[in-house]
């Protein structure tokens, strides 16, 4: 049985870069449906940086090093998309204010065509008083123009392609991923992203887009722009697949559903910006969709520095919860396996939700329900070693 090694733990700090004031704020102008609304003042970039075991940044070439460094620069600046919190209203970011969801759900049905309801749209009131639908790519092209972002990816790519260790399917991934920024074809990367093979993965990696709809807090569908940049972790990846390859035969017998393709990687994450700062996540399952799980397979990314981070605190509260008298023999070490292993059931489980139609029948209950509905899976039905 592969045990999980341990891992440097990593300092961590977070650097908050403020956000300028938008130009007509706060006076009372028409803003055009591009533009992001006046409570942007208080907007804040998240950015949340580690750093990296010395043994893992000895083992880079030069070129990785570049590649590194360059991604790490489009993660900071990919941080300037998110919006943070900074309103009561549930419909902020992505809706008008005064909106009804019956409106949106109204001319959604009347215009399908409007992408009302589409992930990577942001809806907006015209001067008329009709709702329109813009894309991310387009709502978001002049930050992402303003930033550079997409030279840098192309300038990445390149250095992916070099040296030794070149990786040319890494630099497929990565001009893809840049061409998607502007014409909206998100499938397109995340495709090439999910088709490397099991122990094929990059060293170096990057998760950039718009996805997760935690931030949607009034209908629970649109996604949110993130981002994370590492380095493998190629023991702890390794032993991760073999638990959730011993794992998919026992889910198809508790729950009679063929288990869905998945890959995992372990990840020395060097720089995370956006949502993922925002809800401090241990790992992640992409993609959210799920026609594009059941045609492309999905991808579990675990977080290695969060994980590290949250581990002490699961430690004390695992000692509490135990009798004294029966805690012998209980080491920390097999309260880490316990606790890792829970979290590849946990992100396992969450290529199952949500199913055909739930997110259009059940709404803005998606993300709780799908929460509870995991939370309880996994409290009765364990993975067996």
């Amino acid at each position: 049985m592969p045990s999980i090694k341990e891992v440097h733990m990593p300092a961590e700090r977070s650097t908050i870069v403020p956000e300028s004031v938008p130009d007509n704020y706060p006076n009372n102008k028409p803003r055009d449906v591009f533009s992001s609304p006046p409570e942007l003042i208080s907007h804040e970039s998240p950015i949340r940086e580690f750093r990296l075991p010395p043994e893992v940044k000895d083992s880079l070439d030069e070129h990785q090093r570049r590649l590194l460094l360059r991604l790490e620069r489009v993660t900071r600046r990919w941080a300037d998309l998110f919006e943070l919190r900074v309103s009561k209203d549930p419909r902020f970011p992505f809706y008008p204010p005064g909106v009804d969801k019956s409106e949106i759900f109204e001319e959604d049905r009347l215009h399908p065509e409007l992408q009302l309801l589409s992930e990577y749209t942001i809806v907006k009131l015209t001067d008329d008083g009709d709702l329109i639908a813009i894309p991310m790519h387009q709502f978001y092209a002049k930050t992402i123009e303003e930033k550079g972002i997409i030279p840098l990816l192309k300038e990445a790519a390149a250095d992916s392609g070099r040296g030794r260790n070149r990786d040319n399917k890494f630099q497929a991934y990565l001009r893809v991923l840049a061409e998607s920024l502007k014409t909206g074809n998100f499938k397109a990367s995340t495709k090439i992203w999910l088709e490397r093979e099991a122990g094929d993965e990059p060293v170096v990696d990057i998760i950039l887009g718009f996805n997760d709809t935690y931030q949607d807090k009034f209908l629970g569908i649109k996604f949110s722009p993130w981002a994370s940049v590492g380095v493998l972790d190629r023991q702890l990846t390794r032993d991760s697949q073999w638990y959730i390859n011993a794992y998919r035969p026992e889910y198809e017998r508790e729950t009679g559903q063929e288990s869905p393709r998945v890959n995992i990687r372990a990840d020395h994450t060097r720089l995370q910006s956006g949502l993922a700062v925002q809800y401090e996540w241990n790992a992640n399952c992409l993609p959210c969709q799920r026609d594009w799980r059941q045609e492309l397979g999905s991808k579990f990314v675990f977080f290695v520095p969060r994980f590290e981070n949250k581990l002490p605190r699961r430690i004390e509260s695992f000692r509490e919860f135990i009798k004294r008298g029966k805690i012998q023999g209980i080491t920390d070490s097999f309260v880490k396996l316990a606790a890792f292993r829970k979290l590849i059931a946990h992100e396992f489980n969450h290529s199952q939700l949500p199913g055909e139609n739930h997110q259009q029948r059940l709404r803005q209950h998606t993300s709780w329900l799908g929460t509870y509905l995991l939370s309880r899976y996994q409290r009765y039905q364990p993975p067996r070693n």
